[in-house]
């Protein structure tokens, strides 16, 4: 167990914490360093029972900022009255001196999607296998937007796995509190999966979140390349509608998405997906439908290309008459 010196030096700098250091009031002892981007993160033992956790030690940037350390305090409060199961489950806020504040969160054991994908050999994970972890991401996603919170940083590697292989979505709501402290920090490693909106500095949205899950699909399913030929072509429509650069251009919520792909409340298979699958026209809902004509790229163009030519047509009127 380390003394006071070498926890206040892992108070200081989250690289130095070590095995057998104690935490949060020497509550957890730390195992592991599971690595991180912007946050640090420690595979710990809580000394108060149950299966080991997670730790997560936020950036020196985001606790030096008060305002961004109330809001990080409430954002966990939210978090913690969370009920999903394909959201990763926040134990709490941990602040005692002179440990540095950390975020116990649970541990999800079988891995990232993100390194998943890149151990297989075709670098893609077949659509069959995808397409429940996918249902999984939207249901998460769905739920957080329905409560008026965004994740923010979405990408391959926070859709972890338990060891049962269930999907849990981590990070929810910390990218837009890195944003507001370290601007630069929050949006550097996530060129690829953010919008053209966040990397240019501005604050996430809904339609960043859907274009960060189209960017993750389409990594997951081909790596961006040609996309497995097991995918349905109405859902590869989808995942680059989702990446367009305008975003008025995306679907306008992930839960129209799951209701074009045919994906019900219970997932993509038995009472979720009705007979005949989800791609079956006759099976999706006529409003689903509808929307989901009307949002379709090509055809909003021409439906504003026709309102400009009314208006020129309205004008030549008045001004000949």
């Amino acid at each position: 167990m380390s003394g006071p010196s070498s926890a206040g030096e892992g108070a200081t700098n989250p690289g130095r914490l070590q095995p057998a250091q104690r935490v949060g009031g020497g509550r957890f002892v730390l195992l592991r360093r599971l690595g991180g981007g912007a946050a640090t993160v420690w595979l710990a033992k809580d000394e108060q029972g149950g299966p080991a956790v997670a730790l997560k030690f936020p950036p020196p940037e985001l606790l030096a900022d008060p305002e961004a350390r109330t809001q990080l305090r409430a954002l966990v409060r939210r978090l913690a009255d969370w009920n999903h199961p394909n959201i990763l489950q926040c134990i709490g806020w941990f602040e005692t001196e002179p440990d540095r504040p950390f975020l116990a969160l649970e541990n999800a054991e079988g891995g990232n999607l993100y390194t998943l994908c890149r151990e297989r050999d075709e670098r893609a994970i077949p659509w069959p296998e995808l397409e429940p972890l996918a249902w999984q991401l939207c249901s998460a996603l769905a739920y957080a937007h329905s409560r008026r919170a965004l994740h923010g940083a979405l990408h391959p590697a926070n859709l972890l796995l338990t060891a049962e292989g269930r999907l849990k979505v981590t990070d929810f709501g910390l990218a837009a509190l890195l944003h507001s402290a370290a601007p630069t920090q929050a949006t550097a490693h996530l060129e690829r999966w953010a919008s053209p909106q966040q990397r240019a500095g501005e604050m996430p949205r809904v339609s960043d979140d859907i274009y960060s899950l189209g960017a993750t699909l389409d990594f997951l399913a081909g790596d961006g390349g040609p996309p497995l030929p097991a995918i349905p072509p109405e859902i590869v429509e989808a995942i680059a509608e989702c990446q367009a650069e305008d975003p008025a251009d995306r679907p306008a919520s992930v839960r129209d998405l799951m209701d074009r792909w045919g994906w019900g409340p219970d997932g993509v298979g038995g009472a979720g997906r009705p007979a005949g699958g989800p791609n079956s026209l006759a099976n999706q809902p006529i409003a689903a439908l509808i929307r989901g004509f009307f949002r379709r790229r090509g055809v909003r163009r021409c439906l504003k290309f026709l309102a400009w030519l009314a208006g020129g047509y309205a004008l030549w009127r008045y001004f000949s008459t």
